[in-house]
């Protein structure tokens, strides 16, 4: 049976189909050798999500935040594959450069902010690019694992009143968590499955990586921490549960959204008070990109935030073209060839800040 004719039986792929699929779509080694340390590969902690403190919900700004005290911080946004094929591109050709950022004390990944931040601090950065520039290059192998449409008009009603909300007040975004909350999916157990087979086996990544989501009853941010008890795969999925789209997904007691479904698509509040902090955002508010994240609040709003309390910050924008759709796969050939170009352009201020 051909890998093509296996996808078709199945809209996302099983544990052990999955496997099949990529090892036999793509046989030049897909999955980086673990035994091999490339630039940017730091170390899984084996188990670490078994401790079990919750997940906790976080005000804006941060109280307490994540960064104080840590000496090198990244803040990951989200933006869809696009994002993720862009990020991979950008942090693949920095570390080639000399900037690794698998060495920051704190990461926290909302949406695609947290796949990518998941394989930069378990040291798979090689594994995903490999698994993304193939999709890239066979993008109809992506559109039949990656179905987001179910024909339901409940997806339909939840898609349109997020393209439409302008306002991150808590009433506005409770409203786009019931409508998450209504929306007829995929069942998000073949999301987790399909996550987990992209980031590989691990409980939690790192001690340094954290995800955000949005509590889809009280519209309240949730912060999933290293010891929250929280699986990764779980966290990845609630953090990019875009409604009508995918999820939602439960964290502990919560059932969450997307965390870009709040007023900020990076959160890089919670990196206050690191001596180096570096966000990597979608875009720089511009009115061209405006209908990206119409509710989101201005970004340099919590950019302020993180340089008064002393941190040295470093923003990036994708600053995707106009009409980029952030889930169709044959856009991510594209975001890879930017990140790469905007790695460059940024490579010598990175190399100055990251590495002294």
């Amino acid at each position: 049976m051909t890998s093509l004719s296996i996808l078709a039986r199945r809209s996302w792929f099983a544990a052990s189909a999955g496997a099949a699929i990529l090892s036999i779509a793509f046989p030049a080694k897909i999955f980086a050798d673990e035994k091999t340390s490339t630039p940017g590969d730091a170390k899984p902690v084996p188990g670490s999500a078994r401790v079990g403190a919750g997940v906790r919900v976080v005000s804006y700004p941060a109280p307490d935040p994540i960064g104080r005290g840590k000496e090198r911080a990244l803040v990951l946004g989200g933006g869809g594959e696009w994002f993720v094929a862009w990020q991979l591109a950008y942090f693949t050709t920095l570390a080639e450069s000399g900037v690794d950022f698998s060495i920051a004390d704190a990461v926290v990944g909302t949406s695609a902010g947290s796949a990518l931040g998941t394989l930069l601090t378990s040291g798979r950065m090689a594994q995903g690019a490999n698994i993304f520039k193939w999709f890239a290059e066979h993008p109809e192998y992506m559109s039949q694992l990656v179905v987001v449409n179910t024909g339901a008009a409940s997806q339909t009603r939840a898609r349109e009143l997020q393209s439409t909300t302008n306002s991150h007040d808590p009433q506005a975004i409770k409203e786009l968590g019931r409508v998450a909350m209504a929306a007829k999916n995929a069942p998000v157990e073949d999301y987790q499955i399909a996550i987990q087979q992209i980031i590989g086996p691990m409980d939690w990544p790192s001690p340094a990586m954290h995800t955000t989501a949005v509590d889809c009853y009280t519209g309240e941010r949730l912060v999933v921490y290293p010891d929250s008890g929280i699986p990764i795969r779980d966290a990845i999925s609630a953090s990019s549960s875009l409604p009508g789209i995918f999820g939602p997904t439960w964290l502990d007691d919560h059932v969450a959204m997307d965390g870009g479904i709040s007023r900020s698509g990076t959160h890089a509040d919670l990196m206050a008070g690191a001596r180096r902090v570096v966000v990597i955002a979608l875009s720089n508010g511009d009115p061209q990109f405006a209908l990206l994240s119409p509710f989101h609040a201005p970004i340099e709003e919590e950019l302020d935030v993180v340089r008064k309390s002393g941190s040295e910050v470093f923003v990036t924008f994708a600053n995707p073209p106009k009409g980029t759709n952030f889930l169709d796969p044959k856009e991510m050939a594209v975001a890879a060839k930017m990140g790469v170009a905007k790695a460059k352009e940024d490579l010598a201020a990175l190399s100055k800040l990251w590495n002294r």
